[in-house]
């Protein structure tokens, strides 16, 4: 069974709804996202709202964010979308 959509008015209070460890980790890949593609979340903020995607990167809570990798994802995107 799928849940539904945790309501929240920004990305702090959607954030607030997740227990103390996934919400670090959301917190710091949050942070390695608008370091490497400043401005990126206000430009698609309006096309973002509502997406669903049937692919998906898993990030186990129980191992490190991977954010070097991370990183360079968004900046080999950054620089293809250019």
């Amino acid at each position: 069974m799928q849940k539904e959509p945790i309501p929240a008015k920004d990305v702090d209070g959607y954030l607030a709804a997740f227990p103390e460890v996934a919400r670090q980790k959301l917190k710091a890949l949050r942070k390695v996202i608008r370091q490497m593609s400043p401005g990126a979340i206000a430009k698609f903020r309006n096309e973002l709202g509502g997406y669903m995607t049937k692919v998906a990167v898993q990030l186990p809570l129980e191992r490190p964010l991977p954010l070097d990798l991370i990183a360079r994802i968004i900046r080999y995107r950054v620089e293809a979308v250019g």
